[in-house]
């Protein structure tokens, strides 16, 4: 099993396709990002889908007494899980 870590850093890169061709039989997805709602992380999300990767969990960074860890970006790393059907936040 190869299973890659993906967040926003890695979005102008991604290609589901050749990740699955080259061996990638899944994927952990980060929604945190400075300046983006997780609609890009949802694309994202679905097309992993789409190529056949499994996608183990969403995350995002939880800093203590960092707001966007501590609300925002935990709560759209449940809202994705919950919209894709995936049991680890």
């Amino acid at each position: 099993m190869v299973v890659l870590d993906l967040s926003h850093f890695d979005i102008e890169t991604f290609d589901p396709v050749c990740f699955k061709a080259n061996g990638v039989t899944g994927v952990i997805l980060g929604v945190y990002s400075p300046t983006d709602r997780p609609n890009r992380m949802r694309q994202v999300a679905q097309a992993c889908r789409n190529a056949g990767l499994t996608i183990h969990g969403f995350y995002g960074f939880i800093y203590f007494g960092d707001a966007f860890g501590e609300t925002r970006d935990t709560t759209w790393a449940i809202q994705l899980a919950k919209e894709f059907g995936v049991a680890r936040v």
